[in-house]
Protein backbone atom coordinates (compact mmCIF):
# COMPACT_ATOMS: atom_id res chain seq x y z
CA UNK A 1 0.00 0.00 0.00
CA UNK A 2 1.17 3.19 -0.80
CA UNK A 3 0.65 5.90 2.00
CA UNK A 4 1.16 9.78 2.08
CA UNK A 5 3.99 10.51 4.80
CA UNK A 6 4.03 14.32 4.61
CA UNK A 7 2.81 17.19 2.07
CA UNK A 8 4.42 20.34 1.73
CA UNK A 9 2.05 23.14 0.24
CA UNK A 10 2.69 26.67 -1.21
CA UNK A 11 0.16 29.24 -1.41
CA UNK A 12 -2.72 26.82 -0.10
CA UNK A 13 -2.19 27.54 3.98
CA UNK A 14 0.21 30.45 4.06
CA UNK A 15 -0.02 32.76 1.01
CA UNK A 16 3.85 32.85 -0.29
CA UNK A 17 5.51 30.37 2.00
CA UNK A 18 5.58 26.53 2.42
CA UNK A 19 3.63 25.07 5.05
CA UNK A 20 4.90 21.38 5.67
CA UNK A 21 2.68 18.54 7.36
CA UNK A 22 3.62 15.45 8.96
CA UNK A 23 1.07 12.31 8.17
CA UNK A 24 2.39 9.62 10.18
CA UNK A 25 -0.71 7.94 11.13
CA UNK A 26 -3.23 5.64 9.57
CA UNK A 27 -5.93 8.22 9.78
CA UNK A 28 -5.09 12.49 9.67
CA UNK A 29 -7.76 14.83 10.84
CA UNK A 30 -8.00 18.12 9.73
CA UNK A 31 -9.30 20.80 11.73
CA UNK A 32 -9.36 24.78 11.42
CA UNK A 33 -11.84 27.68 10.97
CA UNK A 34 -13.84 28.09 7.74
CA UNK A 35 -11.26 29.27 5.24
CA UNK A 36 -8.26 27.80 6.94
CA UNK A 37 -7.76 25.28 3.69
CA UNK A 38 -8.74 22.34 4.58
CA UNK A 39 -10.91 21.81 1.73
CA UNK A 40 -8.49 23.37 -0.74
CA UNK A 41 -5.86 21.33 0.47
CA UNK A 42 -7.87 17.99 0.35
CA UNK A 43 -8.89 18.83 -3.15
CA UNK A 44 -5.02 19.36 -4.55
CA UNK A 45 -4.02 16.36 -3.19
CA UNK A 46 -6.84 14.28 -5.34
CA UNK A 47 -6.10 16.84 -8.44
CA UNK A 48 -2.03 15.88 -8.00
CA UNK A 49 -3.15 11.65 -7.96
CA UNK A 50 -5.62 12.13 -10.87
CA UNK A 51 -3.43 13.80 -12.69
CA UNK A 52 -0.78 11.28 -12.05
CA UNK A 53 -3.21 9.06 -13.37
CA UNK A 54 -4.14 11.01 -16.63
CA UNK A 55 -7.52 12.06 -14.99
CA UNK A 56 -9.03 14.92 -15.20
CA UNK A 57 -10.29 16.35 -11.55
CA UNK A 58 -11.61 19.99 -12.24
CA UNK A 59 -10.13 22.20 -9.29
CA UNK A 60 -10.76 25.57 -9.31
CA UNK A 61 -8.18 27.12 -6.71
CA UNK A 62 -5.17 28.56 -8.76
CA UNK A 63 -1.91 29.65 -7.88
CA UNK A 64 -0.80 27.19 -6.07
CA UNK A 65 2.11 24.13 -5.35
CA UNK A 66 1.91 20.78 -3.85
CA UNK A 67 4.81 17.88 -3.10
CA UNK A 68 3.66 14.63 -1.99
CA UNK A 69 5.83 12.50 -0.16
CA UNK A 70 4.94 8.34 0.17
CA UNK A 71 6.84 6.11 2.50
CA UNK A 72 9.00 4.80 0.33
CA UNK A 73 10.73 7.63 -0.55
CA UNK A 74 8.84 8.47 -3.45
CA UNK A 75 7.69 11.97 -4.38
CA UNK A 76 5.07 13.70 -7.02
CA UNK A 77 5.04 17.31 -7.40
CA UNK A 78 1.80 19.78 -8.69
CA UNK A 79 1.76 23.28 -9.62
CA UNK A 80 -1.77 24.84 -10.72
CA UNK A 81 -0.69 28.28 -11.84
CA UNK A 82 -2.72 31.15 -11.96
CA UNK A 83 -5.36 32.04 -15.06
CA UNK A 84 -3.26 34.47 -16.74
CA UNK A 85 -0.25 32.37 -17.10
CA UNK A 86 0.45 31.44 -20.56
CA UNK A 87 -0.38 28.81 -22.34
CA UNK A 88 1.56 28.13 -24.91
CA UNK A 89 5.08 27.14 -23.34
CA UNK A 90 3.60 24.42 -21.09
CA UNK A 91 2.23 22.49 -23.95
CA UNK A 92 5.80 22.17 -24.97
CA UNK A 93 8.36 19.51 -22.66
CA UNK A 94 11.71 20.81 -23.10
CA UNK A 95 10.67 24.48 -21.72
CA UNK A 96 8.78 22.55 -18.98
CA UNK A 97 12.13 20.17 -18.41
CA UNK A 98 14.43 23.15 -18.91
CA UNK A 99 12.73 25.60 -16.02
CA UNK A 100 10.96 22.95 -13.45
CA UNK A 101 12.94 19.89 -11.39
CA UNK A 102 11.24 17.93 -8.60
CA UNK A 103 14.23 18.62 -7.17
CA UNK A 104 14.41 22.49 -6.52
CA UNK A 105 12.92 23.66 -3.20
CA UNK A 106 9.06 23.71 -3.86
CA UNK A 107 8.52 27.58 -3.76
CA UNK A 108 11.64 28.72 -5.42
CA UNK A 109 10.26 26.29 -8.17
CA UNK A 110 7.01 27.74 -8.10
CA UNK A 111 8.42 31.29 -8.38
CA UNK A 112 10.76 30.53 -11.35
CA UNK A 113 8.51 28.10 -13.62
CA UNK A 114 6.22 31.14 -13.39
CA UNK A 115 8.61 34.00 -14.44
CA UNK A 116 9.94 31.74 -17.05
CA UNK A 117 6.08 31.45 -18.51
CA UNK A 118 5.78 35.24 -18.55
CA UNK A 119 9.38 36.33 -20.30
CA UNK A 120 7.77 33.71 -23.20
CA UNK A 121 11.25 32.45 -23.21
CA UNK A 122 11.82 29.79 -26.04
CA UNK A 123 12.84 26.54 -25.39
CA UNK A 124 15.71 24.35 -26.67
CA UNK A 125 15.36 21.09 -26.87
CA UNK A 126 16.21 19.19 -23.17
CA UNK A 127 15.95 15.84 -22.03
CA UNK A 128 13.92 15.53 -18.59
CA UNK A 129 14.91 13.55 -15.79
CA UNK A 130 11.67 13.60 -14.21
CA UNK A 131 8.26 12.47 -15.59
CA UNK A 132 5.60 15.13 -16.52
CA UNK A 133 2.53 15.32 -17.06
CA UNK A 134 0.23 18.43 -18.22
CA UNK A 135 -3.90 18.50 -16.97
CA UNK A 136 -6.14 20.42 -18.55
CA UNK A 137 -10.01 20.72 -18.12
CA UNK A 138 -11.52 19.43 -21.49
CA UNK A 139 -14.61 21.43 -20.60
CA UNK A 140 -12.86 25.06 -20.70
CA UNK A 141 -9.99 25.20 -24.03
CA UNK A 142 -8.05 28.00 -21.88
CA UNK A 143 -8.11 26.19 -18.31
CA UNK A 144 -4.80 25.02 -16.91
CA UNK A 145 -5.32 22.70 -14.01
CA UNK A 146 -2.14 21.26 -13.17
CA UNK A 147 0.93 20.08 -14.01
CA UNK A 148 2.61 16.71 -11.98
CA UNK A 149 6.27 15.84 -12.14
CA UNK A 150 7.46 12.66 -10.49
CA UNK A 151 10.79 10.44 -11.19
CA UNK A 152 11.19 9.23 -14.49
CA UNK A 153 12.98 5.33 -13.33
CA UNK A 154 10.16 4.99 -10.23
CA UNK A 155 6.93 5.22 -11.53
CA UNK A 156 4.27 3.98 -8.53
CA UNK A 157 0.81 2.88 -8.66
CA UNK A 158 -1.22 5.54 -7.10
CA UNK A 159 -4.86 6.55 -6.09
CA UNK A 160 -7.11 8.43 -3.94
CA UNK A 161 -11.29 9.03 -3.64
CA UNK A 162 -12.47 12.07 -2.78
CA UNK A 163 -15.37 12.66 -1.21
CA UNK A 164 -16.60 16.66 -1.39
CA UNK A 165 -20.14 18.12 -1.77
CA UNK A 166 -21.83 14.80 -1.23
CA UNK A 167 -19.88 13.26 -4.03
CA UNK A 168 -17.48 11.17 -5.06
CA UNK A 169 -14.21 11.90 -7.40
CA UNK A 170 -12.10 9.00 -8.54
CA UNK A 171 -8.64 9.87 -9.48
CA UNK A 172 -8.08 6.49 -11.58
CA UNK A 173 -9.75 6.28 -15.28
CA UNK A 174 -10.28 3.18 -14.62
CA UNK A 175 -11.75 2.56 -11.64
CA UNK A 176 -12.15 -0.70 -10.66
CA UNK A 177 -15.62 -0.90 -8.97
CA UNK A 178 -17.64 0.99 -11.41
CA UNK A 179 -16.96 1.46 -15.25
CA UNK A 180 -19.37 4.44 -14.36
CA UNK A 181 -17.75 7.30 -12.67
CA UNK A 182 -19.62 8.57 -9.87
CA UNK A 183 -18.97 12.00 -10.68
CA UNK A 184 -20.71 11.64 -14.23
CA UNK A 185 -23.96 11.45 -12.24
CA UNK A 186 -24.28 15.50 -12.30
CA UNK A 187 -24.56 15.92 -15.78
CA UNK A 188 -28.23 14.91 -15.89
CA UNK A 189 -28.88 17.02 -12.40
CA UNK A 190 -27.23 19.28 -9.68
CA UNK A 191 -29.96 18.16 -7.67
CA UNK A 192 -30.02 14.75 -5.36
CA UNK A 193 -26.54 14.22 -5.66
CA UNK A 194 -26.60 12.34 -2.55
CA UNK A 195 -29.27 9.76 -4.20
CA UNK A 196 -27.30 9.45 -7.58
CA UNK A 197 -24.17 8.49 -5.59
CA UNK A 198 -26.06 5.98 -3.43
CA UNK A 199 -27.50 4.58 -6.09
CA UNK A 200 -24.72 3.93 -8.01
CA UNK A 201 -22.49 2.21 -4.99
CA UNK A 202 -25.52 -0.21 -3.74
CA UNK A 203 -25.92 -0.94 -7.96
CA UNK A 204 -22.09 -2.25 -7.52
CA UNK A 205 -22.75 -3.59 -3.63
CA UNK A 206 -25.47 -6.07 -5.33
CA UNK A 207 -23.56 -7.56 -7.51
CA UNK A 208 -20.65 -9.00 -4.79
CA UNK A 209 -23.77 -9.63 -2.47
CA UNK A 210 -25.74 -11.45 -5.33
CA UNK A 211 -22.44 -13.53 -5.75
CA UNK A 212 -22.49 -14.14 -2.24
CA UNK A 213 -25.14 -16.30 -3.03
CA UNK A 214 -23.49 -18.52 -5.12
CA UNK A 215 -21.11 -18.37 -2.16
CA UNK A 216 -23.45 -20.21 0.16
CA UNK A 217 -23.84 -22.95 -2.93
CA UNK A 218 -20.24 -23.90 -2.70
CA UNK A 219 -20.16 -23.55 1.38
CA UNK A 220 -23.03 -26.27 1.35
CA UNK A 221 -21.16 -28.43 -1.29
CA UNK A 222 -18.32 -27.94 0.48
CA UNK A 223 -19.71 -29.01 3.90
CA UNK A 224 -21.28 -31.98 2.01
CA UNK A 225 -18.37 -33.39 0.74
CA UNK A 226 -16.53 -33.13 3.87
CA UNK A 227 -19.16 -35.29 5.30
CA UNK A 228 -18.22 -38.02 3.28
CA UNK A 229 -14.52 -38.10 3.74
CA UNK A 230 -14.53 -41.17 6.03
CA UNK A 231 -15.57 -42.96 3.36
CA UNK A 232 -13.58 -42.11 0.62
CA UNK A 233 -10.98 -44.15 -0.38
CA UNK A 234 -7.41 -42.73 0.64
CA UNK A 235 -6.04 -42.27 -3.71
CA UNK A 236 -9.07 -39.57 -3.46
CA UNK A 237 -9.20 -38.28 -0.09
CA UNK A 238 -6.35 -35.63 -1.14
CA UNK A 239 -7.96 -34.25 -3.86
CA UNK A 240 -11.38 -33.78 -2.32
CA UNK A 241 -9.68 -32.49 1.02
CA UNK A 242 -7.88 -29.93 -1.70
CA UNK A 243 -11.21 -28.86 -3.71
CA UNK A 244 -12.19 -28.23 0.39
CA UNK A 245 -9.12 -25.91 1.48
CA UNK A 246 -9.95 -24.18 -1.93
CA UNK A 247 -13.72 -23.82 -1.45
CA UNK A 248 -13.03 -22.82 2.50
CA UNK A 249 -10.28 -19.60 0.59
CA UNK A 250 -13.35 -18.46 -1.58
CA UNK A 251 -15.61 -18.50 1.93
CA UNK A 252 -13.34 -15.68 2.92
CA UNK A 253 -16.04 -13.49 1.23
CA UNK A 254 -18.54 -14.50 2.71
CA UNK A 255 -17.24 -13.41 6.12
CA UNK A 256 -16.15 -10.01 5.03
CA UNK A 257 -19.94 -9.37 3.68
CA UNK A 258 -21.61 -10.36 7.05
CA UNK A 259 -18.95 -8.18 8.79
CA UNK A 260 -19.81 -5.33 6.69
CA UNK A 261 -23.48 -5.60 7.53
CA UNK A 262 -22.43 -6.36 11.21
CA UNK A 263 -21.02 -2.68 11.23
CA UNK A 264 -23.57 -0.56 9.16
CA UNK A 265 -26.31 -2.08 11.54
CA UNK A 266 -24.02 -0.98 14.54
CA UNK A 267 -24.85 2.79 13.65
CA UNK A 268 -28.32 1.86 12.57
CA UNK A 269 -29.34 -0.29 15.66
CA UNK A 270 -28.84 3.26 18.08
CA UNK A 271 -31.99 4.63 16.10
CA UNK A 272 -33.78 1.42 16.53
CA UNK A 273 -33.48 0.33 12.81
CA UNK A 274 -31.61 -2.32 11.35
CA UNK A 275 -30.74 -3.37 7.11
CA UNK A 276 -30.28 -6.08 5.39
CA UNK A 277 -29.77 -6.98 1.78
CA UNK A 278 -33.50 -7.71 0.11
CA UNK A 279 -33.92 -9.78 -3.13
CA UNK A 280 -32.58 -7.87 -5.80
CA UNK A 281 -28.94 -7.42 -3.47
CA UNK A 282 -29.30 -4.02 -2.60
CA UNK A 283 -29.65 -2.96 0.94
CA UNK A 284 -33.03 -2.15 2.43
CA UNK A 285 -34.10 -0.90 6.02
CA UNK A 286 -36.03 -2.09 8.75
CA UNK A 287 -37.75 -0.45 11.17
CA UNK A 288 -41.19 -1.39 13.43
CA UNK A 289 -41.96 -4.36 11.19
CA UNK A 290 -42.08 -1.92 8.10
CA UNK A 291 -39.99 -2.30 4.72
CA UNK A 292 -37.93 0.74 3.17
CA UNK A 293 -35.77 1.18 0.08
CA UNK A 294 -33.01 2.86 -0.10
CA UNK A 295 -34.37 5.45 -2.03
CA UNK A 296 -36.91 6.35 1.38
CA UNK A 297 -34.19 6.96 4.02
CA UNK A 298 -32.75 9.74 5.21
CA UNK A 299 -29.99 12.27 4.37
CA UNK A 300 -27.93 11.49 7.00
CA UNK A 301 -28.62 7.57 6.85
CA UNK A 302 -28.01 7.97 2.70
CA UNK A 303 -24.61 9.95 3.94
CA UNK A 304 -23.61 7.29 6.12
CA UNK A 305 -24.17 4.61 4.10
CA UNK A 306 -22.17 6.39 0.86
CA UNK A 307 -19.37 6.40 3.11
CA UNK A 308 -19.37 2.65 4.52
CA UNK A 309 -20.17 1.52 0.90
CA UNK A 310 -17.22 3.48 -0.78
CA UNK A 311 -14.81 2.43 1.77
CA UNK A 312 -15.95 -1.00 1.57
CA UNK A 313 -16.26 -1.56 -2.47
CA UNK A 314 -12.31 -0.03 -2.07
CA UNK A 315 -11.11 -2.02 1.03
CA UNK A 316 -8.36 -4.63 -0.88
CA UNK A 317 -7.08 -1.42 -3.19
CA UNK A 318 -4.31 1.12 -3.10
CA UNK A 319 -6.59 3.15 -2.17
CA UNK A 320 -6.24 7.02 -0.08
CA UNK A 321 -9.52 8.05 1.30
CA UNK A 322 -10.10 11.84 1.20
CA UNK A 323 -13.02 12.87 2.87
CA UNK A 324 -14.44 16.38 3.65
CA UNK A 325 -16.45 17.09 6.28
CA UNK A 326 -18.54 13.12 5.98
CA UNK A 327 -19.83 14.28 9.50
CA UNK A 328 -22.39 17.02 8.21
CA UNK A 329 -26.17 15.22 8.45
CA UNK A 330 -25.15 12.33 10.35
CA UNK A 331 -25.82 11.74 14.40
CA UNK A 332 -23.28 13.20 17.34
CA UNK A 333 -23.34 9.29 18.58
CA UNK A 334 -22.93 7.92 14.40
CA UNK A 335 -20.03 10.75 14.27
CA UNK A 336 -18.05 8.96 17.39
CA UNK A 337 -18.19 5.75 15.83
CA UNK A 338 -17.39 6.74 12.34
CA UNK A 339 -13.77 6.75 12.32
CA UNK A 340 -12.80 3.55 13.68
CA UNK A 341 -15.46 1.40 11.39
CA UNK A 342 -14.05 3.20 8.30
CA UNK A 343 -10.87 1.89 9.62
CA UNK A 344 -12.02 -1.29 10.58
CA UNK A 345 -13.66 -1.82 6.67
CA UNK A 346 -10.13 -1.21 5.14
CA UNK A 347 -7.24 -1.89 7.70
CA UNK A 348 -4.36 -1.18 5.27
CA UNK A 349 -6.27 1.93 3.71
CA UNK A 350 -5.14 5.22 4.70
CA UNK A 351 -7.58 8.45 5.71
CA UNK A 352 -7.07 11.95 5.40
CA UNK A 353 -10.66 13.33 7.08
CA UNK A 354 -11.27 17.32 7.25
CA UNK A 355 -13.96 18.20 9.93
CA UNK A 356 -15.54 20.49 12.27
CA UNK A 357 -16.86 18.32 14.62
CA UNK A 358 -14.82 17.42 18.31
CA UNK A 359 -16.96 14.22 18.36
CA UNK A 360 -14.52 13.05 15.47
CA UNK A 361 -11.27 13.64 16.65
CA UNK A 362 -9.38 11.57 19.71
CA UNK A 363 -11.39 8.24 18.80
CA UNK A 364 -9.28 6.30 17.47
CA UNK A 365 -5.06 4.96 18.30
CA UNK A 366 -3.63 5.25 15.05
CA UNK A 367 -4.44 8.99 14.52
CA UNK A 368 -2.99 12.42 14.24
CA UNK A 369 -4.45 15.85 14.31
CA UNK A 370 -3.77 18.84 12.27
CA UNK A 371 -4.89 22.39 13.01
CA UNK A 372 -4.85 24.24 9.64
CA UNK A 373 -5.85 27.25 11.37
CA UNK A 374 -2.20 26.97 13.42
CA UNK A 375 -0.56 26.26 10.89
CA UNK A 376 -1.47 29.69 8.92
CA UNK A 377 -0.82 31.55 12.02
CA UNK A 378 2.77 29.48 12.13
CA UNK A 379 2.59 27.72 15.24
Amino acid sequence: MSKISKIDTYNIINKGTVSELDLNKRITILTGYNGSGKTTLLKAIHETIAIYNDTIYPHKRKGLAVDIYFENSYKIRNFTLPEDARQLDLNDQSFVAKHVKITDKLDLAYKKLLNSLTRNNSAEKIKSKDNIKIGEDSKKNSSYNGLVIFPKDNSKKLSSILYCDELFFFSDDEDSTSKEKLEELDVYSRSNNLAKTLYILLQEFSKESILNEKEREKIDAMNEIKSMLDYVPEDRKLSLEKTIRELEEKSDYKRELNDFIAIVNSFFELTNRKIFIDNEGLISLEYKENYYKWFDFSKGEMTLLSLLLVVYLHRNENVIFLFDEPDLSLHIKWQKNLISKLAAIAPSSQFIISTHSPALIGNYNDQSIINISSLSRGE
